[in-house]
């Protein structure tokens, strides 16, 4: 399914991105085209990192 906006060029900082919301919010925003940055803060009972898209 084609993006229905571009976000080509564009930065996105999703907060909440260890939850399965914000973690679909990036998905999206990534098939968008934006170059996105998850941030999260974690209470210590649970640590999980996962990266999408191209990192350098």
């Amino acid at each position: 399914m084609p993006a229905s906006f571009d976000l080509g060029g564009r930065v996105v900082i999703v907060t909440g991105g260890l939850g399965q919301l914000g973690a679909s919010f990036a998905r999206a925003l990534l098939a968008a085209g934006a170059k996105v940055a998850v941030l999260d803060a974690v209470d210590g009972s649970e640590r999980r990192t996962a990266l999408f898209g191209d990192v350098s």
